[in-house]
């Protein structure tokens, strides 16, 4: 029997090529009304949830209660849940990624990290065998191949990035005219379109993605044939070191943006005298010098990057994990490396780009769950056309948080924070701190090391021993300083005695921009209604107030005002990214036919 390359190629179509998607606003219309089409409704669905729930408990030990239940039936309706920590949120995306399965919808489901997504994809592998589907989870790690085979399966496991890193591949392949049948032709099947389209996306800490990491874009990119030469970047980060502030620039801390003066120009001017090339060009060595001062100002070490063995790896302001795959663009990447003395590497040119927001829009079922949604309901409504469910928690909460204490300056904060920290502790109750950034980190494990207060350190540079020391955290008299990557998708169990005592303690030895990330921070107490506290500590010299000088003396109101206008600020910012992206789509609609 002979195969024709017509039959190889719809043979090849049907089992990877992706469904057509709608680009742009039309995608986002196209999903309203697919959520709220009576398919997503059926008579018995309440019947094959509880059966997917006996299937659960059978194959995964895990038996669900009834505010997960309810989650999982508002996320159906393609919602945003907001679901205590603690209250089982792995077992709710297990149930509905299986129940969407059913429906022959390719699922993905979206994790805080790979940790989580290969972890989820092992654990609930025989429940979704026996629902009938298959799972398989990808990482930064996976191949092409081992990607390619993933998203065969029903139910796939992942992070944002690497779902949106291979849509744009699959997308720079299909702008490239790499069609199915041309690939076949030439040999290439392992350059077959790797997603079967974008169906259903469950996201859990769904404010995490769909929010705050909004404002960012991802890009592909690819080495220039031509390497570009630094030594003008050198030199700019030369120049920047001889200007001063308010004489040559304004630093904004607001935006954390620099902009040179009259005076600051003309100092640029001088040192272009008689040079050639990229620097006698006015526009262009304003940039670099520009770039090389917000560095120098506002780019910190341990803060917002780390320089591990000579590479400069960014750090997740948000997370406080580090982003070991990505590079700022613009000339941020070599200007950070010159300012750590390092070789600066060789700029990179885009070959396709995207924002989260603009990708997750494409998914015809879009849902998500988190602990803390309400404060970004309006967003989620406008971005995403999701509304916000608060589904109560199956216990009534204990938790009892504190009055908010006021330092004069950061190292007293620490030393008050040490302080609470020792008093807690002699009671037999567990501590858990949360920082801003590596640097407040190790500053506050000298405070507690100078005290001889046994502790554990969980930070982007001492982070591989996460899943222990989370375990542990929850133990009598346990000492635990993390940044906001502590237990964010895990949970921190008391050991005996603890909640008899009190539960666990948590501390924020500074507020965040986002009263949501404090709020996370503070759900790791008190959880499936164990007792527990929790405090903010605050100082003048905190990175909020900085940014956004308060209005009210030092405490709870001033921190709530500095907060909502960092947000207010945040939501103008992504708005932009959002409507810039549906203007170059709309521009470049006819590159996608």
């Amino acid at each position: 029997m002979s195969v024709s390359l017509l039959d190889l190629h719809r043979a090849a179509r049907a089992r990877r090529t992706p469904a057509p998607v709608p680009l742009g606003l039309d995608a986002f219309r196209a999903r309203v009304l697919v959520a709220l089409s009576p398919r997503t409704r059926t008579p018995n669905a309440r019947a094959e949830l509880r059966r997917l729930a006996d299937l659960a408990e059978r194959h995964a030990g895990l038996r669900a209660r009834s505010n997960q239940m309810a989650a999982v039936r508002a996320m159906l309706r393609g919602s945003i849940v907001e679901l205590d920590t603690g209250e089982g949120k792995t077992l709710v995306g297990a149930l509905l990624a299986a129940r969407w399965a059913q429906r022959g919808e390719p699922v993905h489901v979206v994790t805080a990290n790979d940790y989580l997504a290969q972890r989820d994809a092992d654990r609930f592998a025989s429940f979704f065998a026996a629902a009938g589907t298959s799972v398989a989870s990808i990482v930064s790690a996976s191949s092409r191949a081992e990607r390619a085979h993933a998203y065969s399966a029903g139910v796939v496991y992942s992070t944002s990035k690497e779902l949106a890193a291979d849509f744009l591949r699959d997308s720079l392949d299909a702008m490239k005219g790499r069609s199915a049948a041309s690939m076949l032709y030439e040999g290439e099947r392992t350059r077959m379109p790797l997603q079967r389209g974008l169906g259903v996306a469950i996201v859990d800490e769904a404010d995490s993605v769909l929010i705050d990491e909004a404002g960012t874009p991802l890009i592909l990119s690819e080495t220039p044939v031509r390497a570009a030469a630094t030594g003008e970047a050198k030199r700019a980060h030369e120049v920047a070191a001889s200007l001063v502030v308010r004489e040559h620039y304004d630093a904004i801390e607001q935006t954390r943006d620099v902009k040179l003066n009259a005076r600051g120009r003309e100092r640029l001017a001088r040192t272009a005298s008689g040079v050639r090339g990229v620097w006698s060009v006015p526009r262009r060595r304003e940039e670099l010098v520009t770039t090389a001062l917000v560095v120098r100002i506002f780019f910190l070490r341990d803060v917002h990057y780390v320089n591990r063995d000579g590479r400069i790896l960014i750090v997740d302001e948000f997370t406080g994990r580090i982003l070991p795959d990505r590079t700022w663009r613009r000339g941020l990447q070599q200007a950070v490396e010159i300012k750590e003395g390092l070789e600066p590497s060789t700029p990179t040119a885009t070959s396709a780009r995207t924002s989260f927001q603009q990708f997750f829009r494409r998914y015809r079922h879009l849902c998500g769950m988190t602990g803390t949604a309400r404060e970004a309901r309006g967003e989620f409504a406008s971005v995403y056309a999701c509304r916000t469910e608060r589904i109560e928690p199956y216990r009534t909460s204990q938790r009892v948080r504190l009055p908010t204490l006021v330092s004069a300056d950061g190292d007293s904060r620490d030393r008050a924070v040490a302080e609470e920290v020792e008093r807690v502790r002699e009671r037999g109750r567990p501590v858990l701190v949360g920082t801003r950034s590596v640097h407040a980190s190790e500053c506050l494990s000298e405070e507690l090391d100078a005290r001889g207060i046994r502790h554990l350190v969980l930070n982007a540079v001492r982070h591989e021993r996460e899943a222990e020391i989370i375990r542990s955290a929850g133990q009598p008299g346990a000492v635990t300083v993390a940044t906001n990557m502590a237990g964010r998708g895990t949970d921190i169990e008391l050991g005996d005695g603890v909640a008899e005592s009190g539960g666990l303690h948590v501390i924020a030895a500074e507020p965040n921009q986002s009263a949501r990330i404090d709020r996370q921070l503070f759900g790791r107490c008190g959880r499936q209604g164990d007792p527990g506290t929790c405090r903010l500590h605050v100082s003048p010299d905190d990175d909020l107030f900085r940014r956004f000088p308060p209005r009210f003396p030092l405490g709870s109101l001033a921190v709530r005002d500095c907060q909502r206008r960092a947000q207010a600020s945040a939501v103008r910012q992504r708005a932009s990214l959002a409507h810039a992206d549906d203007a170059l789509e709309d521009s470049l609609w006819f590159a996608a036919m």
